[in-house]
């Protein structure tokens, strides 16, 4: 597999075989506000992730409907689907494109139409799903709709988006070639590319020391108690969620009140995803055990040839071994086992990254963009100016807190006359 490096990170090899893609027809957008509405079209959404130009299995239809239901309460969706005529006459239409936006009606303070494509709870990238062929067609088509409808958007926002795929390359030209105002950073995550072997990944990734330490920390572990690795090879996936959701709130997350059980509808969630991912074949489980006893677990969700790093937990007691990096090695010999994925995303935050002995970089972007009318350029011209005020601000309030203290301070240690 050939993967091309660009400036910022990899550019994603195409997974799916492009030939004989469609032709593009006359798009037609249809704007749903109703979870139980876009549930009708499901088979549809199920449809167009089967050819999609960059995969993203958080926006498939059986992770997101069941997540608006979980965490949608007090938001508000436009739901957008764009369908091509069909080439055959008196055919059904296809959709081509799926946006899953939440609407509000500020941007950066200031009154205007906004639609952000939604990030829910433990969603790791908010790509959205674009038929292979179709993916400038249908941005033509989303932004035209948004401009000169009446319940369109003056701004629109992606956020949490893969920036190095086909879907971002195709937006960057529909907004360079309107000359849409817009605002854009990036930033990279790590991500895994596998190559002819996990030995030959591993002895690029690792340094001697490094591997030192690792099979010096699993040395003083298997003290305590024989070290094995394992994958989930029966049904028996609500046993492997209950540890791991226990495992998970024994530790920091616990501490901090952001473990899954400690909210219902996460909980839920949590556990309806794996169940539904292992029926469907899309999950990859892996479980480090000292003496049979779990001692590390992790959860990989697939979309075709494409993988995503979705839950990882251990027990802290182990913490002094490093039970997560074992746990990754391990993770990195699994994955060359399945020669179906030609990427993996690991899906975490930048403070994160630093953990995981990976060779490849994502990149990722947000993007804001007027949809080129009055409002959208106004409110996208002063949010910059707004945004270095409120820090110049926040930054002179501090100073005078800290000028204070000194001075009260100081005031203390004067003596009385």
């Amino acid at each position: 597999m050939q993967v091309m490096p660009t400036g910022e990170g990899l550019l994603l090899p195409d997974i799916h075989n492009a030939n004989n893609c469609p032709s593009v027809g006359r798009m037609r957008v249809l704007a749903i506000s109703d979870v139980e509405v876009l549930r009708e079209h499901w088979a549809d959404l199920e449809d167009l992730c089967s050819t999609l130009a960059e995969p993203n299995v958080f926006y498939e239809p059986w992770m997101l409907i069941p997540a608006v239901e979980a965490f949608g309460a007090g938001k508000t969706f436009t739901f957008i689907l764009i369908f091509t005529e069909n080439s055959v006459p008196g055919g059904k239409p296809s959709l081509c494109g799926f946006f899953p936006f939440e609407r509000r009606r500020r941007y950066a303070r200031m009154p205007a139409n906004l639609l952000l494509l939604w990030e829910y709870r433990h969603c790791g990238i908010c790509t959205p799903p674009l038929r292979r062929g179709h993916e400038k067609a249908c941005l033509n088509a989303l932004i035209d709709w948004a401009a000169s409808d009446l319940a369109g958007a003056d701004v629109i926002e992606w956020f949490q988006v893969g920036a190095d795929g086909p879907v971002f390359r195709a937006l960057l030209d529909c907004v360079e070639q309107r000359r849409l105002r817009h605002q854009l950073t990036r930033r990279e995550r790590p991500l895994m590319v596998p190559r002819e072997s996990s030995e030959v990944f591993l002895d690029e990734a690792l340094s001697s020391n490094r591997k030192r330490g690792l099979r010096r920390w699993e040395r003083q572990l298997s003290e305590l108690g024989a070290v094995g690795y394992r994958e989930l090879e029966d049904d028996r996936i609500d046993a492997w969620i209950d540890e791991f959701l226990v495992m998970e709130a024994s530790g920091w997350k616990g501490r901090e009140g952001v473990a899954a059980i400690h909210d219902k509808n996460t909980e839920n969630f949590v556990r309806y995803a794996l169940r539904e991912a292992f029926r469907r074949k899309q999950l990859l489980t892996l479980s480090m055990t000292v003496s049979d006893s779990p001692a590390a677990s992790r959860f990989i969700l697939t979309s075709g040839s494409a993988a995503f790093g979705y839950k990882i937990s251990y027990q802290e007691k182990y913490a002094r071994y490093s039970p997560g990096s074992l746990l990754e090695v391990e993770s990195i010999r699994r994955v060359h086992q399945h020669p179906e994925i030609q990427w993996l995303d690991s899906c975490v935050a930048p403070s994160f990254s630093h953990y995981l002995p990976w060779l490849d970089k994502r990149s990722i972007a947000d993007i804001t963009f007027s949809t080129g009318g009055m409002r959208g350029n106004g409110v996208l011209a002063v949010a910059p100016i707004l945004r270095s005020l409120g820090k110049t601000l926040t930054r002179l309030r501090a100073l005078g807190k800290k000028t204070g203290a000194k001075q009260a301070q100081q005031s203390s240690e004067v003596p009385p006359a």
